[in-house]
């Protein structure tokens, strides 16, 4: 595809009764800057204070756009335009305008919190990935700033840079999620280098034919791996009897496929935007209204017995590509982290949580890796609580569960690896591991 669909609909000759493209304002002259803007945004919710704003802000930047074209796009359609008079037209670009406003502002200002406190986390953390994200945020509010206000050229310089950022960020996160055993990280990290890679072509499209073609080429990828990333969630949600993350994968392959939908040309364009938009809205009202998730949870579990299927054939699928991935990476990536029980025990568990504990500062990031570890161990629901001090160790209980040398250096070896989930290995957590190798009989393997 040459154009867009705003491009493709913006050259239709237009009949006389409807009001002017030009005149409809600030917005409907941005609206294809937008849409290639919105191609390599994020939708990664923020914690503590901002999360509530940057989940809100998120479904609707992905679908601000498509919004704010529904009715012009519905006033193309004869059986429309007939019965809606040039004054009724006015008015509702006139609302969807104004819609397209405020969700603007809302992912704006969702962005650009979120982006500071990722990177005071980060950098308290030492966590380069998390200080990657805040740039990647930071820059994505100042575009979409600039953009909100018809800054066309800020908004042209900002938005390859606020791209190649993302695309930093997705190297950096596709390699690590690869080392931390991380599939999630790692389809999350691909997703944002080959969309934004697509936006920069898209953005650079005059320039050399080059980029054109990877605008044109790298769309459709950037899908596919957006359809995958859902459906990993989908398959944990299943795991886990999670029904929020069932409900996040299913929103992100409706939006994967909506998007795609709405930015192909002809009478696709309409449904897609409409599934984007519904997908997205529904995501908003379970975060935030008890009301809808009694209603949607019911929908969840009836519809379950079909996802299972749904995720074996795709699982079966997918084996090879994936097994494809894991060779060319394991070429590029050798220090890979050890990685752990396939089942995690009460005894293990309670051994886990005392060396986070250990040093007083069980902090979210450690919460958020065990959670990862368990989630895809399906025992998402067993993560000991980030307010709540460790349960009792239970040390003959993990003497006899671990009977083989061979199971006990690797127990402790994994622990050495959970004492790095915030990414470093404090003095207390050296000597708790080294306390429990010597109480299993092996050598302790902390940096």
């Amino acid at each position: 595809m040459n154009i867009s669909a705003s491009q493709a609909l913006s050259h239709r000759p237009l009949r006389a009764k409807k009001p002017s493209r030009g005149d409809s304002g600030l917005w409907r002259d941005r609206r294809d800057e937008v849409r290639e803007l919105l191609l390599f945004l994020d939708q990664e919710r923020l914690e503590d204070a901002g999360r509530l704003l940057k989940s809100v802000g998120s479904g609707l930047k992905g679908a601000w756009s498509q919004i704010r074209d529904v009715p012009a796009k519905l006033f193309d359609l004869e059986v429309v335009s007939e019965k809606v008079d040039e004054d009724q037209q006015k008015r509702l670009l006139g609302w969807a305008e104004t819609l397209g406003v405020t969700a603007g502002l809302v992912a704006t200002g969702g962005h650009a919190l979120g982006g500071a406190l990722k990177l005071a986390s980060g950098h308290q953390q030492r966590d380069t990935s998390r200080k990657l994200d805040g740039l990647v945020d930071i820059a994505t509010g100042v575009t979409l700033a600039a953009t909100v206000a018809g800054m066309s050229l800020a908004r042209a310089a900002l938005a390859p840079l606020a791209a190649a950022l993302n695309m930093a960020r997705g190297g950096y996160n596709a390699v690590r999620g690869f080392r931390i055993l991380d599939e999630r990280e790692q389809l999350q990290g691909g997703l944002d280098l080959v969309r934004s890679a697509g936006s920069v072509g898209r953005l650079l499209k005059g320039q050399a034919a080059i980029f054109k073609l990877a605008g044109v080429a790298l769309a459709p990828l950037a899908g596919a791996i957006q359809v995958g990333r859902g459906m990993y969630d989908v398959s944990l949600g299943l795991r886990n009897d999670d029904n929020r993350k069932q409900l996040d994968g299913l929103v992100d392959m409706a939006t994967a496929v909506g998007t795609g939908l709405a930015f192909a040309s002809g009478a696709a364009v309409v449904p897609g935007m409409a599934l984007a938009v519904a997908a997205n809205l529904v995501k908003i009202a379970y975060q935030i209204s008890p009301r809808a998730r009694a209603r949607i949870d019911p929908l969840i579990d009836k519809a379950e017995p079909k996802l299972t299927r749904m995720v074996a054939k795709v699982e079966r699928f997918s084996a090879p590509l994936r097994q494809r991935w894991q060779s060319l990476m394991s070429r590029l990536v050798k220090d890979r982290q050890e990685p752990g029980p396939s089942r995690f025990s009460q005894a293990q568990l309670a051994e886990i949580a005392t060396l986070l504990s250990c040093d007083g500062d069980y902090t979210r990031q450690e919460e958020r890796r065990l959670k990862t570890r368990l989630e895809r161990a399906g025992q998402g629901k067993r993560l000991p609580s980030h307010q709540e001090g460790p349960p009792p160790t239970q040390r003959e209980q993990l003497l006899r569960e671990l009977e083989t040398p061979e199971q006990r250096r690797a127990f402790v070896a994994f622990m050495s690896v959970v004492a790095l989930y915030d990414n470093r290995e404090r003095a207390e957590e050296v000597a708790y591991i080294d306390g429990l190798a010597r109480m299993l009989g092996v050598e302790a393997q902390t940096a």
